[in-house]
């Protein structure tokens, strides 16, 4: 850690009273020419990625490993292995291909599903299970004559799944690793923000339940290269990520809606970003609308009129008036209301807000409203750490997060049944806390943006002046050498010679 760098245990009270019992706050042997913080943070990410891999290693059974609704009964859930087959990888399909359904076909072996919808993520989990999938035809007509509902108990299957596991961890934690020095390097002189990311408890139990980490590492590097100026190179990177999530669309507002501050200046770069960001995510999508257009219609449909799932916003409401059919819209117009109040809140806030605290406010809203798990709670972490770096407001909600997903689990497997049907109470009870607690967040950032010198970042002076997402920091004048600037004072004691 160079001399520059923000110290955490000086920087940040729960760092500060955490490293009571590891010596205490960083002094001058703490620095080290091998260990800077930008390595730990990457050793502590990839570190989080094994062990959820691990953690999995012993789940895979043939009759439950690759059934969703069997395998969401654990800690070791992953949608991967379920896709395999659901999707068709076990039989090397194109997921937009012939054997797949929509609303102009019939007879068809798959279903479409809401993963069509996201055509990126659809192409990368196909990919991933072509590099494990068995090749020879013998293998692959034989998968094909039998029901898609035999196929997890087929011979090899169970274990091609725990290979693509495997694999897919090779690329989640490529994009664990990229995420962390993303993070690190918004603010150069605070390198210690990605450790944040890297030790987060969301990142060990969600980054393996699918393949949005990848989206979400694309949708901050596209934020840092807007920061930086790079508006085409960010609109790349934004356009892709929408490919591969959801939250990436909300991220690209926030780039547009940050720069609408009165500087002319900011338009013409925000904008740039977002139609390179839309011409992207059509050139990535074409393949399946030129391929399965129905198909791809079908994808949306399913997205919108998925089923609520546990620990959903959706899910509560539904327990409470017996069913919302158009719980959809209804969620859509309030999050466009939402956008409305977050451009009321830029254009009056003292000073322009960061880019990172409006793609907070927006995607927070968003996993409120549309999000049920921890998988969707890694859309929320990295922009929750550059919005407001501080350990407790990030572990108070890190730990909703993470009782909620484990009374998911529970209820799902039947573990709070205790011979009562009854067993919603719990988890509509946990939800609500865990929603509670990204309001909480959303309100401490709103303040923050009416307020500056409540920001933490700004506070400290360590990050240059806030400013939107584009064009180079104002510079601050440097006082000559000779005018007056105050006696300086130090803790340092002189050397005495006797």
């Amino acid at each position: 850690m160079s001399g520059s760098d923000a110290a955490p245990s000086r920087d940040d009270r729960g760092v500060a009273l955490l490293s009571e019992g590891l010596g205490g706050s960083a002094g001058h042997h703490g620095r080290t020419r091998w260990w800077s913080p930008l390595l730990v943070a990457a050793v502590l990410a990839g570190l989080a990625v094994l062990a959820g891999l691990l953690a999995r290693h012993g789940c895979p059974d043939p009759d439950t490993w690759t059934d969703v609704d069997a395998s969401a009964s654990a800690p070791c859930f992953s949608s991967l292995p379920a896709s395999y087959v659901g999707s068709g990888g076990a039989e090397g399909l194109w997921p937009y291909g012939d054997a797949f359904g929509g609303e102009d076909d019939a007879g068809t072996r798959y279903d479409v599903g809401p993963g069509h919808a996201l055509a990126g993520a659809t192409y990368l989990r196909a990919g991933l299970a072509d590099l494990v999938a068995p090749h020879d035809a013998a293998t692959l007509d034989a998968r094909a004559l039998r029901p898609v509902g035999d196929l997890p108990t087929e011979d090899g299957v169970a274990g091609e799944a725990r290979s693509l596991l495997v694999v897919t961890a090779a690329v989640v934690g490529a994009a664990a690793l990229a995420l962390v020095v993303a993070v690190a390097r918004h603010r150069r002189r605070r390198p210690w923000d990605g450790a944040l990311v890297a030790v987060a408890p969301v990142l060990l139990i969600g980054a393996l339940v699918d393949v949005a980490l990848v989206g979400v590492a694309l949708a901050v590097g596209g934020l840092l290269a807007c920061r930086r100026g790079r508006s085409v190179v960010g609109g790349l990177m934004l356009g892709a990520a929408t490919t591969l999530a959801w939250s990436p669309w909300l991220v690209v507002l926030a780039v547009l809606l940050s720069a609408v501050t009165g500087d002319r200046s900011r338009l013409l770069p925000a904008a740039q970003t977002g139609l390179v960001a839309v011409t992207t995510w059509l050139v990535v999508s074409l393949p399946a609308i030129v391929t399965g257009p129905s198909r791809w219609r079908a994808g949306w449909a399913a997205a919108l009129d998925a089923d609520a799932r546990p620990g959903s916003l959706r899910y509560v409401v539904e327990q409470a008036t017996g069913g919302l059919p158009s719980y959809a819209a209804v969620a859509l117009v309030v999050l466009v209301l939402w956008a409305g109040a977050m451009l009321a809140l830029v254009r009056l806030a003292p000073r322009p807000p960061r880019t990172e605290q409006v793609a907070l406010l927006l995607v927070a809203v968003g996993v409120v409203l549309l999000g049920s798990g921890p998988e969707h709670a890694l859309l929320l972490l990295p922009l929750a750490v550059l919005a407001r770096p501080r350990l407790g407001a990030l572990a108070l909600w890190q730990t909703t997060e993470v009782v909620a997903a484990l009374v998911v689990w529970w209820t799902v497997a039947g573990y709070l049944r205790s011979g009562s049907e009854d067993v919603e109470g719990p988890l509509v009870v946990v939800t609500l806390v865990r929603l509670a607690a990204i309001v909480a967040l959303v309100a401490l950032v709103v303040r923050e943006v009416a307020m500056p010198s409540f920001d933490p970042v700004r506070r400290d002076a360590l990050d240059d002046p806030g400013y939107g997402a584009y064009g180079p920091p104002p510079v601050r004048p440097v006082p000559p050498a000779s005018a007056a600037q105050g006696q300086e004072t130090t803790t340092r004691s002189n050397d005495v010679a006797v």
